[in-house]
């Protein structure tokens, strides 16, 4: 008879966990932090545990004797300790290594834990770097954007901090040294207890790392990958492929190169990175875009000031497009985003934008009979999508007689319009103070 012994290595990952660390601990406190006793025994084969436990007694502690009731958590555990590795001078082995030791224990965690214990983690790898001291060989993201690196050739050692001010948490620990390799599981370990009290300690709107965005469309799948670069705040998009997409919202990759270019130094829309233009490979877009500002969610405006804040930023974007000859052609606000006080609002997804009063390819879902001016997207076009779009908030956002007045004039059908974003800056409601405004987000260089 077969019996089946039930695997309790999601007991094991829970028991991990605790007790909770209290908060975040201070900086000179990390080191003996990571390498601090784990709070339930780690199995691995009797074997092993037996050469751990005469090179490095203190060590050994943290483990016990497989029983084989844990035997997917043990899997992990005895390959990070035993496999064998070579070639630490070269970097496809140095990055297996470091994923065997390190990553793969992270990632079991992230994993087995339940559900709403887990972290969501996302590791990058930057390859290219040619050994700048301050940039990590790895970046580990929890799915708020707290971050940690590592440093390696043969050695291991935790960093945290920011670009310009790394510091290290960890003593150096060798990818090639049997009871080094034992600390980095119990620091890996440690460190997912360090990540989730700041996970807990990070504000809810902070921007989503490494999401992907699938938009399914009868002719083909749009992804959209927006994450974090290793060391800077940044957000990389790509769309795939880029010539279903471009066939199917009639925009070309010479005009997407053209409209970020043209609007490097305006505000109210996002902006191509410094040096970081958009780029087209293999039918595969990519564009890295700063600065960051909040979700759309959490850019919602709930007052009638931050509406009129809003409505005053982004219609310096609108203005800076409409002066390049160009049209956005997809005011929604999940296209619109805000600085993190809520004060400066500011548009994205140019990628859908055309030149100015050519004719419509196809008509989108959320444009109505009024939009088109004689078959044409106009800038008169993109003002009266951008009043539907903002009105949508009058229907919880009390608006006075000025501001209904502002969108009474917003409402006007696209082919009817005489008014210009110039114009719609010095109304009443609005009352730019022109070229010394400040009010747009997304200003020049900031990030």
């Amino acid at each position: 008879m077969c019996v089946c012994i039930a695997d309790y290595s999601e007991d094991l990952c829970r028991q991990l966990m605790l007790p909770p660390l209290d908060g975040i601990p201070a900086l000179h406190e990390l080191q003996a932090m990571l390498l601090s006793p784990v709070q339930a025994k780690l199995p691995v084969p009797a074997d092993l545990l037996a050469i751990l436990a005469a090179e490095l007694p203190t060590t050994a502690a943290n483990f016990c004797a497989d029983d084989g009731t844990k035997r997917a958590f043990t899997r992990v555990l005895t390959t990070a300790l035993d496999r064998r590795i070579t070639d630490l001078r070269d970097e496809p082995f140095v990055a297996a290594a470091v994923t065997t030791c390190f990553v793969d224990v992270l990632r079991f965690l992230d994993e087995f834990l339940p559900a709403d214990a887990r972290l969501g983690l996302y590791f990058h790898r930057d390859a290219g770097d040619r050994g700048k001291p301050l940039r990590p060989d790895g970046i580990i993201r929890a799915s708020d954007d707290h971050g940690c690196g590592w440093c390696n050739g043969s050695i291991l050692r935790h960093q945290s901090g920011n670009p310009t001010s790394i510091f290290n948490i960890s003593l150096p620990l060798s990818l090639d040294i049997y009871k080094d390799r034992a600390q980095i599981i119990i620091a890996s370990i440690n460190l997912y207890r360090l990540l989730t009290v700041v996970a807990h300690q990070m504000p809810t709107n902070v921007l989503p790392v490494d999401k992907d965005v699938l938009v399914d469309h009868k002719a083909y799948k749009r992804t959209l990958r927006r994450h974090f670069m290793s060391d800077e705040l940044q957000v990389q998009k790509r769309i795939a492929p880029w010539s279903k997409y471009a066939r199917l919202w009639g925009v070309n990759f010479t005009d997407v190169q053209a409209v970020y270019r043209l609007t490097a130094s305006a505000a109210g829309l996002v902006h191509a990175a410094q040096e970081e233009h958009p780029v087209l490979d293999d039918d595969k877009y990519t564009v890295v875009l700063v600065p960051l500002g909040l979700p759309p969610k959490d850019a919602e405006p709930h007052t009638e000031m931050e509406l009129q804040q809003a409505a005053h930023g982004l219609l310096h974007g609108l203005g800076a497009l409409h002066a390049a000859n160009y049209v956005h052609c997809d005011l929604r606000w999940d296209n619109c985003s805000c600085s993190y006080d809520r004060a400066h609002y500011f548009l994205l997804d140019l990628e859908t934008r055309a030149p100015a009063n050519a004719a419509a390819s196809k008509l989108r879902k959320d444009w109505t009979p009024a939009t088109l001016c004689h078959g044409c997207y106009t800038p008169a076009s993109d003002l009266y999508q951008f009043g539907r779009m903002l009105s949508k908030f009058t229907a919880t956002v009390r608006v006075g007689p000025v501001g209904r007045k502002f969108f009474e004039r917003l409402a006007v059908p696209a082919a009817q319009q005489q008014l210009r974003v110039v114009d719609l800056l010095q109304h009443p409601w609005i009352e730019c103070p022109g070229a010394a405004c400040t009010a747009a987000g997304a200003q020049p260089l900031e990030r």
